[in-house]
């Protein structure tokens, strides 16, 4: 019997940590037109849960999750973190970009230290934070390498790192394997879902790929075209270690793209 996903808001019963509520987003365009990127969203996450969010191009993923980051305000609705609005970024909240945003004048080592170091932790607490997620994306021996040295894979790897450095409560992930070829995407993937259950965070993560959405999420949010609108909250009732080659992972797959389609 093919797989029938169940279709939710939320799962009841755990703590919320981030909650979306009526939130909409217009953009003026250069010749001063209203253009209305995000209808009402409302949306709310649960502590360790893994949602992803697909959708169309130009359907405002990637804007809600520059306002859950605090980097874009909200025009109408609100956006908490543990019951708190969120106004301006917060070291609670991580964010890892499609582009890889390393400085490449630092070291690997010095870059997923910034964090830390920005925090006003002293020298050794930001080297020895570091090196504890470096080893956890498997780059220790890459720490006095320089991004330019590095594999695409690879500085995506340090940008993870950098992230979780700060030891976020949320993790914000925009198509953070977009721009990598499909074999290393399949192990960045796996390697993901290895470091959530080490390190345990929740995860908002925007992906155009309806495959990798089904192989990472605990829920699937399918956007509408612009305006942006939620179509449909999907639970993703399928264990992992996932396998593509499951009957009820290429139905549900289907599921998603058939949403998307219509």
């Amino acid at each position: 019997m093919p797989h029938q996903p169940s279709e939710t808001a939320s799962d009841a019963g755990s703590a919320s940590v981030l909650a979306i509520t009526g939130v909409e987003k217009t953009f003026l365009t250069s010749r001063g037109e209203r253009l209305k990127a995000l209808e009402t969203t409302n949306l709310e996450l649960k502590v360790n849960e893994f949602v992803c969010v697909v959708g169309p191009s130009g359907c405002g993923k990637s804007t809600l999750l520059r306002m859950t980051a605090g980097l874009e305000s909200c025009e109408t609705g609100s956006i908490s973190f543990m019951g708190t609005p969120v106004v301006r970024p917060r070291r609670e909240i991580g964010m890892v970009f499609q582009e890889y945003s390393l400085l490449p004048w630092r070291s690997v080592l010095d870059n997923v230290a910034m964090g830390p170091e920005f925090a006003g932790g002293s020298r050794a607490d930001c080297v020895r934070a570091a090196e504890e997620f470096l080893q956890l994306v498997g780059l220790s021996e890459f720490a006095q390498s320089y991004p330019h040295e590095l594999s695409g894979g690879m500085r995506q790897r340090v940008a993870i790192a950098r992230a979780l450095a700060n030891r976020p409560e949320l993790l914000l992930m925009d198509e953070p394997f977009g721009a990598l070829d499909a074999h290393t995407r399949i192990l960045l993937q796996r390697e993901l879902l290895k470091i959530c259950q080490k390190h345990a965070t929740t995860i908002l993560f925007v992906t155009h790929s309806v495959d990798e959405a089904v192989y990472l999420a605990d829920r699937i949010v399918v956007m509408s075209p612009r305006p942006g609108r939620i179509k449909r909250i999907l639970s993703v009732d399928l264990p992992h270690p996932r396998s593509r080659g499951d009957a009820r992972y290429a139905a549900l797959s289907q599921h998603i793209l058939e949403l998307l389609e219509s």
